[in-house]
């Protein structure tokens, strides 16, 4: 009935959700608790068609409660968050990020309302589900050390992040062996240093050959982020600029870790709000011109992708 084109993830999803409905063994490349809302659908029907229009639904359903709690709970207007979930909508319909920037969210929100079990339990899901809300653990904690017995379920909730991680050593594995991908900002200088850089493709991805991230790339712009965070007064701007530090120090830079930054985009900075939507702007035209065009490093698309990491460097710095 429904025929929708089997993306990778998507018919990855499928397989994943179909091995645990079926107690058969797989690998899985993401923390265990990322199968939450990759099985969901998948209870509901036998059918792949279907299971990918239950999972869009799911996806939008997310992003719909996120919008209501910034125009509803906060007060605030939702249409920075929506002008990016809805320029990549196609994409962000398709992964489970939507899911995991849900959770995030909520657990700012409830920190913020000084509701500190829930925001730490809902920080643990968000861990437990994507590796990035590691980083608001200090944030939050630095925030609490006055109030030490405030701080107990978030120390509780990082212990048990990085057990629930380590749950799937395989994810550990698949995640440390991978090089730098292009469309990181690390890979936008490997290419201005060296256009000519192999590409090849692995672990799911196109990569750098041979080529990793130095531990004290991520580690300076970590640092760097967490000053930044601190210097905030709301703890929304302070997640918000600590999660766009992880993104400018990874070595993978996906086009859906915009969602990330989405709901808290507009507790940023005018500037960098700005720099942040026009970063979605480039992320829409590089997409365009993606698959063999990142081999063959086609013009425009080097060029688009080298501003767009630019647009996010600048949304941290200034």
């Amino acid at each position: 009935m429904y025929n929708f084109i089997k993306t990778w993830d998507m018919y990855h999803y499928w397989q994943w959700a179909s091995a645990v409905v079926s107690n058969q063994s797989f690998t899985f490349e993401y923390p265990t608790l990322a199968l939450i809302p990759i099985v969901l659908p998948r209870l509901l029907t036998d059918s792949y068609s279907l299971y990918v229009l239950l999972f869009h639904i799911e996806m939008i359903g997310f992003a719909g409660i996120i919008a209501f709690l910034i125009k509803k709970v906060l007060k605030l207007s939702p249409l920075p968050f929506l002008a990016i979930f809805l320029a990549l909508f196609g994409l962000l319909i398709e992964r489970l990020d939507v899911y995991v920037a849900l959770l995030t969210f909520v657990s700012i929100l409830l920190f913020h309302n000084k509701k500190y079990t829930f925001s730490a339990l809902f920080l643990l899901l968000a861990s437990a589900t994507k590796i990035y809300p590691l980083v608001l653990f200090p944030i939050f904690g630095l925030r609490l050390l006055k109030e030490r017995i405030k701080l107990i379920p978030f120390i509780v909730a990082a212990i048990l992040s990085v057990i629930l991680i380590f749950t799937n050593p395989y994810s550990i594995e698949f995640h440390k062996e991978r090089q730098v991908q292009p469309e990181s900002i690390y890979g936008t200088l490997i290419y201005l240093n060296n256009p000519k850089t192999e590409i090849v493709y692995d672990h799911n991805a196109q990569e750098y050959k041979n080529v990793y991230l130095p531990i004290w790339f991520p580690l300076g712009i970590l640092a760097f982020g967490f000053l930044r965070a601190i210097r905030q007064k709301s703890i929304f701007a302070s997640s918000f600029y600590m999660i766009l530090s992880f993104i400018v120090a990874n070595k993978v830079l996906s086009p859906q870790y915009l969602i990330w930054l989405a709901p808290l985009v507009v507790f940023a900075s005018k500037r960098t709000r700005w720099l942040i939507l026009g970063a979605s702007v480039l992320t829409i035209w590089y997409l365009g011109l993606y698959t063999q065009t990142v081999v063959d490093r086609i013009t425009p698309f080097p060029w688009i992708l080298t501003l767009r990491n630019l647009f996010f460097t600048l949304g941290l710095i200034i």
